[in-house]
């Protein structure tokens, strides 16, 4: 036996005891002229992960020279180890992992456009999004695609980025000073630019063309389902955006071909592993990160993170007599379609801080569970994670009225845009179809027939009743500025006068509530939702 052979069985043989299994890995199958791909996607800052990922990187490169690492998008935000120095972090274990290339998800753009430069050149990866350009000249703002060469077989890389990211981001990061749109992602022809990329890298001399997009398999944008029924010459999609988990999945192209499709999931619950036989084979699966040998390095290097981020983050900050989730009881995640006590605990938070008639906040920036017992300010910005700013704003009651049809207009889908609020209760017919129109960006237009938020009633401070809406009278709202300034998640309230700008982080919201207004104890007012919301089926 040679011993490079040797040296490949006994990292079988290490696999073997250190899991009970090779079922998962199945190494022995990966010859040395075989191109193995690893992918994830929606990390969302899961930093454990990554000595995982490297684990698997190290084991597949004592089988085989041609391997690459690449991530579907999503990585820089989603908790406190992205959001307390804005994705610094993430990338640097990013860069000490070896990630060959990235695609832009939604969640790259959280932290501004110059941030989000900044980051890109500091990642030894090479960044690729084919579909994200500026309006002006039509000029991407990355590469569309790489070829890289593994032994004598080329394989393109090809980034595409969701056009959700315009709303699921903030729209005014995409705006110039005089609030006009000065970037795109050509939502209308994204399927046209695509082919075009994959006909370039073919006549380049790519063998294979592997996309890496941040889609969907699901979701009101183009999927990566339709992109695969729409254009021909792709190979293999690897996908993320909708966290599902494909391990494979065969779709056939405009052409009747088969193309493969996978998707990790989020959170590296998995690592993906695609498979380019030599003799043109190709297949893609899913390997439970807990299951794959981690890097001692890359491990070293996260729990250095934890550190820095825990040491700022042990500051107390009060107490809580019982525990507020955005789950249900049997673990759904319901904060984006209903009702729950923690949505109205944040929702509070921004009306009593700053003594407002009505406090909002979009379901979709609640990531995470406040426990019962002590709260840190690592528990703050682990609900609070993307560092949003206050605002407060005076609107009228129809303004509040088309904004709540907007962000209702899927319920009981899941919608990041669903309003948790205090001073406030309305109730959803979700037996009413919606007639909210939107532009071509997914931002707010109109509503045309008839409306399903109905029973709208507004806190009168003076008698602590609730009264009905008035749609020509002004209120005063207390939001994210993402929500109410930059039309976060396609919301609009028309005509809105900003009282106040950049009042603070939505975290510091949260920590001034808790220790000014609750004198640092939250009490069991807290335990259950407060029926501030009723959708079709009568839940609350």
């Amino acid at each position: 036996m040679k011993k490079n052979s040797i040296y490949q069985f006994v990292i079988v043989i290490m696999i073997l005891f250190s899991f009970g299994s090779v079922g998962q890995i199945d190494a022995q199958n990966i010859k040395p002229k075989d191109v193995v791909i690893l992918y994830d996607n929606d990390v969302h800052c899961a930093i454990d992960g990554y000595a995982r990922m490297a684990g698997e990187r190290d084991v597949m490169k004592n089988l085989t020279p041609n391997v690459a690492l690449v991530s579907c998008g999503d990585f820089v935000s989603g908790n406190v180890f992205g959001s307390i120095n804005k994705g610094e972090y993430i990338v640097e274990l990013m860069n000490v992992v070896g990630y060959d290339f990235i695609t832009l998800g939604n969640h790259e753009f959280d932290y501004r456009i110059p941030q989000l430069q900044k980051l890109t050149e500091k990642l030894t990866a090479k960044t690729l999004s084919c579909n994200f350009r500026t309006i002006d000249g039509n000029k991407t703002m990355f590469d569309g695609h790489a070829i890289k060469q593994f032994g004598k077989l080329n394989v393109a890389f090809i980034g595409v980025s969701t056009p959700e990211s315009m709303t699921s981001s903030t729209p005014a990061y995409f705006k110039d000073e005089n609030g006009k749109f000065v970037y795109t992602f050509c939502q209308d022809r994204l399927f046209e630019i695509v082919q075009n990329e994959v006909d370039q890298a073919r006549q380049e001399g790519a063998d294979y063309v592997v996309v890496i997009s941040h889609l969907g398999d699901v979701g009101s944008a183009p999927t990566s389902l339709q992109l695969i029924s729409h254009t021909s010459g792709i190979d293999v999609v690897l996908d993320g955006h909708a966290h599902s988990e494909i391990p494979q999945q065969t779709v056939l192209n405009s052409k009747g071909k088969k193309v493969v499709l996978s998707s990790t999931g989020t959170a590296f619950a998995n690592v993906g592993r695609l498979i380019i036989k030599s003799n043109g084979h190709i297949s893609t699966e899913l390997i439970p990160t807990d299951e794959i040998f981690y890097d001692s390095k890359v491990s070293f290097w996260a729990a250095s993170v934890k550190n820095k981020v825990d040491e700022a983050g042990r500051r107390e900050i009060g107490s809580s007599a019982v525990a507020q989730s955005i789950n249900d009881e049997a673990g759904a995640r319901i904060v984006r379609k209903l009702e729950c006590n923690l949505g109205d605990f944040c929702a509070d938070a921004y009306r009593m801080t700053q003594n407002t008639d009505i406090g909002w906040c979009n379901g979709g920036s609640i990531r995470a569970d406040l426990p019962a017992g002590k709260i840190t300010l690592n528990s703050l910005l682990s609900v609070f994670p993307f560092n949003s700013q206050a605002a407060v704003g005076e609107v009228t009651g129809q303004a509040v009225l088309d904004a709540l049809e907007m962000t209702s207009r899927r319920s009981p889908v899941d919608n990041g845009g669903f309003a948790q609020v205090s001073g406030l209760k309305y109730e959803i017919d979700t037996t009413v179809a919606s007639s909210v129109i939107v532009d071509g960006n997914g931002v707010f237009s109109s509503v045309n027939g008839k409306r399903r938020v109905h029973h709208v009633t507004v806190l009168n401070k003076n008698t602590g009743e609730y009264e009905p809406i008035v749609p020509t009278a002004h209120y005063t709202i207390a939001a994210s500025a993402y929500v109410l300034r930059d039309n976060g998640d396609g919301v609009v309230f028309p005509n809105i006068v900003i009282t106040k700008d950049a009042v603070c982080s939505d975290a510091e919201i949260l920590e001034t509530y808790i220790t000014k207004f609750l004198n640092k104890k939250i009490g069991t007012e807290y335990a259950e939702p407060q029926g501030r919301i009723i959708v079709g089926d009568g839940r609350k």
